[in-house]
């Protein structure tokens, strides 16, 4: 077992360091405004949704309505796992900790747990990373809808997808009006964390 290991540790974190280093040259290139990081006080942060339309997810990807995202059928989560399996079973069986099978069962054990971590992480950053390289010229023109009302003076929130991402802006009515929840919008005008919206129907009614 002791070859399997060493293949297993040189393959995973060969393709672990070639992974990290292809992150950091791409990090690079990243460019873009800070606007879905923006904060308002009542509302809270730009929230990013994934490309399949649904409001929340949770870190394993199960969605409202039952789609589900698996970590092992990510490449990540195998990269890392074999390369932690490799890496803790050369050291348990070098150090004569511990014997097989119980060398194999808890280096595997930890590989599933590894991956898994790594996985979700990884996706959890790659969400935030396509949001936070939107702009605000990215936002001029879309069209999305009313989640939360907009009354008066009192912002709403509206849904739009810009760059495959649903992400949710903080807004205001254009001309000071009530837009109700599920009217269709556009935006045409970032002012500072807000969104200024007009209704779809003005806007073609002019």
């Amino acid at each position: 077992m002791l070859a399997a290991y060493i293949v297993a540790a040189i393959v995973g974190v060969g393709l672990i360091v070639f992974s990290a280093l292809e992150g950091l040259g791409a990090n690079a290139e990243i460019g873009g405004g800070d606007l879905a990081n923006d904060v308002d006080a009542s509302h809270g942060p730009i929230e990013a949704h994934d490309a399949g339309g649904h409001a929340d997810y949770d870190p394993l990807g199960e969605s409202a309505e039952g789609a589900v995202w698996l970590p092992f059928l990510s490449v990540r989560f195998w990269t890392y796992a074999v390369g932690t399996f490799g890496l803790l079973g050369t050291l348990l069986t070098l150090a004569n900790v511990s014997r097989e099978p119980l060398t194999a069962i808890v280096a595997v054990g930890t590989a599933l747990l590894t991956g898994t971590i790594a996985a979700v992480a990884v996706r959890a950053l790659s969400k935030m990373e396509r949001t936070s390289s939107a702009s605000e010229t990215d936002f001029l023109g879309v069209a999305g809808k009313v989640t939360v009302p907009i009354r008066g003076s009192l912002p709403g929130k509206v849904r739009t997808s810009v760059k495959g991402d649903l992400i949710d802006l903080v807004a205001v009515s254009d001309d000071g009006g009530e837009i109700l929840q599920g009217e269709e919008v556009v935006v045409i005008e970032i002012d500072g964390r807000q969104a200024r919206v007009s209704r779809c129907t003005d806007i073609l009614g002019e």
